[in-house]
């Protein structure tokens, strides 16, 4: 195992055949590293702070969006790959003002999750039998990716959450 790379190891390789000597290790072999499982803990509705204007945070927020989270390019660059990342709807990913009109109603419903850096860290809104989540990017900033609930999630998050 390498000293750096945990998630690594070291494969034998035979040099010529079994008469020709020992094995010699050199060349990595590179195994994937465990993918945490997303937690699903977070996923409830909760007041906002005292003083806090949900008004004033739905104007301050953006959407930004995430490569991750598109099948084509748009504000946030081309799309990339990963694996477990749901997939924005097509028609969202050409309408990102409308995008961010659905996050900014989201808010001022009080859709919100726990409050970081004067913006929640989670948002979520429901379209048709889909529901979406916004995350803030850095605590702070206001600018938000978004994507589909997996089925799994979307269950959780409506046994937490009966109002929504």
């Amino acid at each position: 195992m390498h000293p750096l790379l945990p998630w690594t190891r070291w494969s034998r390789t035979h040099v010529g055949s079994p008469q020709s000597g020992p094995a010699e290790y050199d060349s990595p072999v590179i195994r994937r590293k465990p993918q945490p499982k997303h937690s699903l803990k977070g996923l409830k509705i909760v007041r906002p702070p005292d003083g806090v204007s949900l008004e004033r945070v739905a104007e301050a927020c953006r959407y930004q969006g995430s490569g991750y989270h598109r099948t084509m390019p748009g504000r946030s660059g081309p799309p990339r790959s990963k694996p477990r990342g749901t997939k924005c709807p097509r028609h969202l990913q050409r309408q990102p003002e409308e995008v961010e009109r659905l996050l900014r109603e989201a808010i001022r419903a009080g859709h919100c999750g726990t409050f970081e850096g004067g913006f929640p860290r989670r948002v979520w809104r429901r379209i048709g039998q889909t529901i979406f989540e916004a995350r803030q990017g850095s605590p702070g900033s206001g600018e938000y990716h978004g994507f589909t609930l997996t089925p799994e999630q979307a269950e959780d998050f409506q046994k937490r959450n009966a109002d929504f």
